[in-house]
């Protein structure tokens, strides 16, 4: 059921038909904890060892791989000890990890391959976040965690309750409601509910439109149904519940964890100490980085597994929270994101496919050259990509050379149609067009 909640989730659904690193990141993760569980409850090094290398090789496909290094280090010291030969392990570890990145980014620097966009800069500026900006990013982070989780998170119940309509589950139902439609309310008064932190979810897609008219001059925008506004205010909702029972189950479990006299079947520390250090860390990471940079939606998938990893394993223990035998609010649930996922990725690639159409269109019919197109982000990155481009305010930042020819989602002004193609949004239930503008005399 885990798997399950990661593989409909629609960010990690969108984000596998494209070319950005978070689902190729977030499996090796998966992989990396998966090899070190075992290599430390079989006490076998052989595991340890390949856990490690896919830790490595999730640095080296992002820096905040480091993470679990972190948590490897953590776990390492209190499974075997602070003994020296042990500590220098797990302390060598995470200066390896450490030295891979910074080596590579050292390299690509100064080959001058650093990407056009990477926030090396950024992130060397940034600063102690303030409590305003720290409050925020939690809230939202732990949001959409909830909106996640929720599928998983339902699944359990408390086997010790002789009926799901006792009356401790019925307050417990009630309480847990209440402070959700709290947290609702003050997720609108704050203006974050979802989706707040916008890169690939957005109200009436997923993924970036990146053509000069919707990402930078704010023109053509698709207009939300009513009935996804009502929408996106239920996911919300969904959202401040789970994130409402997220906190709770985990300041339970903590509790019991640190403070319970009777310790049979306790989960051992080091369990613990592997599945907490590392996204610790990287939500401070993201408080840190919130201070320079935006902290996108898919930034919050990393905390999945590791949050369902840490339901499995200490629900029933300290809480007697087992999965429930006839799941039937986590399968609706399963279904319901299922659906949106792949209608909304459907969308996304649906415009993308049809925007390559126009600009191949454009290049071999019309017999227009690449320098003279605004093709938006991928095509002119791909074609007219110049480490010493210099921006323009008339153009678009992303290497346009001459902008004769503007790909777009409809009309801008300056320019007239030359043609348009049509696509069907299956989210929106409507047609929408890309259209091929050209500069008017």
């Amino acid at each position: 059921m885990g798997a399950l909640v990661l593989i409909v989730n629609p960010l990690y659904f969108g984000l596998a038909n494209s070319f950005m690193t978070d689902v190729p990141f977030t499996t090796v993760v998966i992989l990396s904890l998966f090899c070190l569980a075992r290599g430390f409850r079989r006490e076998d090094s052989r595991y340890l060892i390949v856990g490690l290398l896919f830790a490595f090789a999730a640095v080296m496909i992002r820096q905040v791989g480091l993470v679990v290094l972190m948590g490897f280090s953590a776990a390492y010291a209190i499974k075997y000890g602070i003994k020296p030969m042990r500590l220098l392990v797990a302390i060598a570890a995470l200066l390896a990890g450490a030295a891979m990145h910074f080596g590579y980014e050292h390299w690509l620097i100064h080959t001058n391959r650093m990407p056009i966009l990477s926030p090396h800069a950024a992130l060397e500026s940034a600063q102690i976040p303030s409590p305003w900006v720290a409050r925020r990013t939690l809230v939202v982070a732990v949001t959409y965690v909830g909106f996640f989780l929720l599928p998983f998170i339902v699944l359990f119940h408390n086997s010790k309750s002789n009926s799901l309509r006792s009356s401790t589950s019925m307050t417990f139902t009630r309480v847990t409601t209440l402070i959700a439609i709290v947290v609702l309310a003050l997720l609108w008064w704050q203006g974050l509910t979802m989706p707040s932190s916008r890169n690939v979810l957005t109200k009436y897609r997923l993924g970036p439109l990146t053509l000069r008219d919707t990402f930078i001059l704010g023109l053509n925008i698709p207009i939300t149904p009513i009935f996804l506004e009502f929408g996106w205010v239920a996911i919300s909702a969904m959202g401040a519940f789970g994130a409402t029972l997220l906190t709770w189950l985990l300041l339970r479990m903590g509790y019991q964890f640190l403070f319970a006299r009777v310790a049979e079947s306790r989960p051992e520390y080091w369990v613990a100490a592997m599945l907490l250090v590392a996204p610790a860390a990287y939500l401070l990471i993201l408080f840190v980085a919130s201070t320079r940079l935006t902290v996108f939606d898919r930034y919050f998938l990393l905390f999945v597994p590791f949050c369902v990893l840490l339901l499995s394993t200490f629900a029933n223990w300290a809480l007697a929270w087992v999965p429930r035998r006839s799941p039937r609010a986590s399968i609706a649930l399963l279904v319901a994101y299922a659906v949106f996922s792949v209608a909304a990725t459907h969308d996304y690639l649906s415009w993308n496919r049809t925007r390559w159409v126009a600009l191949n269109s454009l290049i071999y019919d019309t017999k227009a050259k690449p320098e003279h197109i605004d093709g938006g982000y991928e095509f002119n990155g791909w074609f007219l990509h110049d480490a010493n481009y210099v921006r323009s305010r008339e153009k678009s930042w992303w290497w346009v050379s001459d902008d004769e020819y503007v790909v777009a989602s409809g009309p801008v002004p300056g320019y007239v149609e030359l043609r348009r193609y049509g696509f069907r949004r299956w989210l929106l239930g409507q047609e929408s067009n890309i259209y091929v503008l050209r500069r008017a005399i």
